[in-house]
């Protein structure tokens, strides 16, 4: 049968390690990780130390009990060597499985260390033998390294949200839903403002804005008074160094007589403030603050 109900009742027992391992490599990820503690530590010259933890082998759920303590050769004056700590997948025959932890001896060179040579094979594909890399070994004459992690480290789901939306971070929706109650931890709404990307977190602005005196463009208005009758045109500037403020012009004519009408430029504008918002979009935002 090409199609099969694996989490349903079946006549008889049909659930296997296969069928759990394909679902958790697809749901998790197909690769190798350390899902908790398995941290490596040098008891001494010649012995290594894992300790309890979980890994996650392409989908095959790999338990460390207790802790496990793994030989490793001495090394030599003048040579270098990486042993691999591996986890050594096999299927026999009988499809009995089987994942301990294993050491693979690396070879010593007066050189730069190089990593050893290890059974390469996928459980997914369903290769009988594979070894997977937990940890490196460095060793330096007679010395041994810090252990170097070579599986990712994951972090349960319940830390990735603090990962994702760490403190200080900003939540924006279409929806009023605080993050609270989606992620956890402390929010503030932002309401109001307008996100400005600079340097430092402070605030500033305005929705309106009115003009100052400097502001202004520079202009002038032109006017006109009646000498004796005739008419003559004059420009006198709209603002004065005390403000928006007219003066009255005089000029004689040729018998000394004052014009008949003066002050004929007159105030204009209100002065009222106006809005200096562009196009927008209301969102809701939060900054995470706990």
């Amino acid at each position: 049968m090409a199609t099969e109900l694996i989490t349903g009742q079946g006549s008889t027992d049909h659930i296997n390690s296969e069928d759990i391992g394909a679902y958790q490599a697809r749901t998790f990820g197909t690769g190798c990780y350390v899902l908790h503690g398995c941290e490596c530590t040098i008891v001494d010259s010649n012995t290594v130390r894992v300790a309890e933890g979980e890994l996650l082998i392409e989908g095959r759920h790999v338990r460390v009990k207790g802790s496990e303590d793994l030989a490793i050769r001495s090394g030599a004056a003048g040579y270098k060597r990486n042993d691999l700590i591996v986890v050594s997948y096999t299927k026999d025959q009988d499809n009995i499985e089987d994942a301990p932890l294993a050491v693979v001896p690396g070879t010593a060179t007066e050189g730069t260390a190089s990593d050893p040579s290890h059974v390469q094979g996928s459980i997914l594909d369903g290769d009988v033998a594979a070894e997977h890399p937990l940890y490196r070994v460095p060793i330096d004459g007679l010395s041994v390294g810090e252990p170097v992690l070579l599986m990712e480290r994951v972090v349960p789901y319940t830390e990735v949200w603090k990962m994702l939306y760490p403190v200080g971070c900003v939540y924006i929706s279409y929806e009023p839903t605080s993050p609270a109650s989606l992620f956890g931890g402390t929010w503030t709404a932002i309401e109001g403002r307008f996100p400005y990307f600079n340097a430092g977190t402070g605030t500033g602005g305005s929705n309106t804005h009115t003009n100052t005196l400097g502001e202004m463009a520079t202009h002038s208005h032109g006017y006109k008074v009646a000498l004796n009758g005739v008419q003559h045109s004059y420009q006198a500037s709209a603002i004065s160094a005390e403000g928006y403020d007219w003066t009255n012009y005089w000029q004689s004519d040729q018998a000394g007589t004052e014009p008949i009408d003066t002050n004929l430029v007159e105030w204009v504008g209100g002065g009222a403030s106006y809005s200096i918002m562009p196009a927008y979009q209301t969102l809701y935002a939060w900054r995470r603050t706990a």
